[in-house]
């Protein structure tokens, strides 16, 4: 037998040593302390390989890109998606479609780069199994039954499942933050930069294995460093027309105008308060009366998701509070109920009446952005400049009918009462004009009233 010299002996034993070390290394960077037993890695994407977009199923390829920021490569949503869906839910998706995951556990890094707003949000999504039947986590800077929740998406608009979350997702300004999603079973977990306690739960049976993407409701943002560990994935063939065909049949059907009421139930219609909402004359009825006074703005708002690029026409008539009430668009619903956003105007006469209104912003000057007989641009720093039209919009005599058509076209809007161009708005105010949002119709708070609307028709542009 032969002996080995000491100095061999030290260097072989110091070289498996290190190796061992190595190789331990490298088993924990694949499988983190937290990662739940029998996970492996299963899918890390490479931002900086532009192959990756070829791997992904957009509601809109337009809205997104690969991007670069502080060293990160990221997947980055730079604007609003052209897509609505059936039900209201996030318009703005990018799928992994060609894996399905059941059980998993994704890490990501997050960086929300739109305006600062209590909604101001980015989403992870998970056991999508088509448009009108997912989960998806919405991260957003104040905690509401609309925000900010755990939520599902089956077969209607956006429905809250978390039992536990926080008072809010904190952006901040160029920050990134670190996200966890885990779902084991029924139940999911969640967490927000503190990857010590969750900062959202739920647990649900309705879906099982889907597929993972990203996303917003209506917001910009960058995703990166993303890695989804699980105990097994179910390859399957890349699914090109998740969002394809079902945005054709909307393409179709929207090159015309259709109803939005029925003319006899507020099916598909939905209020805070229903007590002020009924069906008369085969008109949608907003009443106030001395018994039921009305002390709140209060909207009635459409289910079908919200509008982007749009018109709409339909017929009002009001009585009693001045005549004063609206059609809310592109407006986000507070939980109190009231609205923020644009108003197209209804009242007895003056420059509100076919005016447009920014209900509730916090703009510098005054709510009417342009009045009855005004085209008004606004530039980015809040500059209003306001030249006249030709006619102004006049009620007809009480009792009878007026004609409401709006046309919102990206920052450009047009409104007309009774055939007549009463206002025009170009709002390019950085921070304060709104894209997309709900559609609604307004009851004024206030002295007792009526106000109706029939023949309502819109088309998406």
């Amino acid at each position: 037998m032969h002996s080995i010299p000491t100095f061999a002996l030290v260097v072989f034993l110091l070289s498996r040593a290190w190796s061992s070390d190595c190789r331990a290394q490298a088993t924990t960077a694949d499988h983190p302390k937290h990662v739940p037993e029998g996970f492996s890695l299963q899918w890390q994407p490479n931002f900086d390989d532009d192959g990756i977009l070829q791997q992904l199923e957009f509601t809109d390829a337009k809205a997104w890109r690969r991007s670069n920021h502080e060293g990160r490569a990221a997947l980055e949503l730079v604007g609003n998606s052209r897509y609505t869906s059936k039900v209201r839910s996030p318009s703005s998706i990018a799928l992994l479609t060609t894996r399905r995951f059941g059980d998993f556990l994704i890490e990501a890094e997050l960086l929300q780069t739109g305006r600062d707003y209590g909604h101001r949000d980015l989403c992870l999504f998970f056991g999508f199994q088509d448009p009108g039947h997912y989960y998806y986590v919405h991260f957003a800077s104040k905690t509401d039954p609309e925000a900010n929740q755990i939520f599902i998406v089956n077969e209607k608009p956006f429905t809250k499942i978390s039992t536990k979350t926080t008072a809010g997702s904190q952006w901040g300004q160029n920050q990134w933050h670190r996200v966890r999603v885990q779902r084991l079973g029924t139940k999911i977990s969640v967490w927000f930069d503190d990857m010590t306690t969750p900062a959202m739960l739920a647990e649900d049976a309705s879906f099982g294995a889907g597929y993972l993407g990203f996303g917003s409701f209506n917001d910009s943002g960058m995703f990166a460093q993303v890695r989804v560990w699980a105990p097994a994935v179910e390859e399957v063939e890349r699914n090109r027309d998740l969002f394809k065909a079902k945005d054709a049949a909307r393409a179709a059907s929207a090159a015309e105008f259709r109803p939005i009421f029925d003319g006899r139930t507020l099916d598909g219609w939905k209020a805070l308060n229903m007590s002020y909402w009924s069906v008369e004359d085969g008109a949608i009825t907003g009443q106030s009366t001395p018994q039921n006074p009305c002390t709140q703005n209060q909207f009635l708002v459409w289910q079908g998701g919200d509008v982007t690029d749009f018109e709409l026409k339909l017929q009002f008539r009001a009585t009693g509070n001045g005549c004063n009430s609206g059609v809310q668009f592109r407006s986000q619903i507070r939980p109190d109920g009231l609205a923020v956003g644009y108003q197209a105007d209804i009242y007895q006469s003056g420059p509100y009446l076919g005016g447009v209104c920014d209900e509730l912003h916090q703009r510098n000057g005054p709510e009417l952005l342009t009045a009855n007989g005004s085209k008004t641009v606004i530039d980015a720093s809040g500059k209003r400049t306001p030249t006249k039209l030709a006619g102004t919009a006049t009620l007809k005599p009480p009792g009878e009918w007026n004609e409401y058509h709006i046309t919102a076209q990206g920052q450009h809007i047009i409104l007309r009462i009774n055939g007549v161009t009463c206002s025009e708005l170009i709002d390019q105010e950085m921070g304060h004009y709104d894209l997309k949002g709900i559609l609604g119709l307004q009851l004024r708070s206030g002295q007792p009233m009526k106000v109706q609307f029939k023949n309502v028709h819109y088309r998406k542009l």
